[in-house]
């Protein structure tokens, strides 16, 4: 079990620096006095889509245990049907 979940936190914060950026906003310094910055990495859709193709079962799990927690979030929120139709017309564009 403890594997797993250094393999999910490997999974969803290891791109090389992309894990950090929260903690840079909120002072990293502060907070990991010791830490160096991570080089600069560009993620690109085709690493996470190759992630989310490698991953193990109990990855897959948490990961959309994680989605179904965020969507439960907004579950009982106004739907802003603006916004979502633009969001909708900008995706028309690849169609």
């Amino acid at each position: 079990m403890e594997e797993n979940k250094i393999k999910i936190f490997e999974m969803f914060a290891g791109f090389g620096g992309a894990s950090f950026t929260l903690t840079d906003a909120l002072d990293r310094d502060r907070a990991f006095p010791e830490f160096e910055a991570p080089t600069p990495y560009t993620l690109s859709m085709a690493d996470i889509l190759n992630t989310m193709l490698t991953a193990d079962p109990y990855q897959v799990e948490y990961f959309v245990g994680l989605m179904d927690a965020y969507r439960l979030s907004i579950w009982d929120k106004p739907f802003n049907q603006e916004f979502f139709n633009a969001l909708g017309e900008g995706f028309k564009q690849w169609g």
